[in-house]
């Protein structure tokens, strides 16, 4: 999260093949060495309040979670990767958006393909 609560990003390793103990003990790992020298061990960043995720994220319920917490408001949405990943992005954002002055809240999707 930025200082002023503006940015928050969150990073996804989806083509993770483990089982779920196996993701567990990683899991574990990583929050240890983040709680004690503040960096993600799988990216390598260091400073930031969020891990790396593991597996494919459910947008639609990460997308409505954001609309409680900001009504009325634009969200902007980051894809950076292949075109591939992006429809189901898409989607969400279009199904999650609500308008503003109906107190929704608008996803505005944005895209860097490599």
């Amino acid at each position: 999260m930025d200082s002023e609560g503006h940015l928050e990003i969150h990073q996804y390793l989806t083509s993770i093949k483990s089982n779920k103990a196996s993701l567990k003990i990683v899991s574990y790992i990583q929050d240890a060495v983040h709680n004690i020298c503040d960096e993600d061990i799988i990216s390598g960043i260091k400073g930031s309040p969020q891990l790396t995720h593991f597996g494919r994220p459910d947008w639609k319920g990460k997308f409505l979670s954001l609309a409680e917490r900001f009504p009325r408001k634009n969200v902007g949405v980051f894809y950076c990767g292949p075109p591939v990943g992006q429809n189901e992005i898409i989607l969400a954002c279009k199904e999650v958006s609500r308008s503003k002055k109906d107190g929704g809240t608008k996803f505005v999707f944005y895209q860097e393909n490599f």
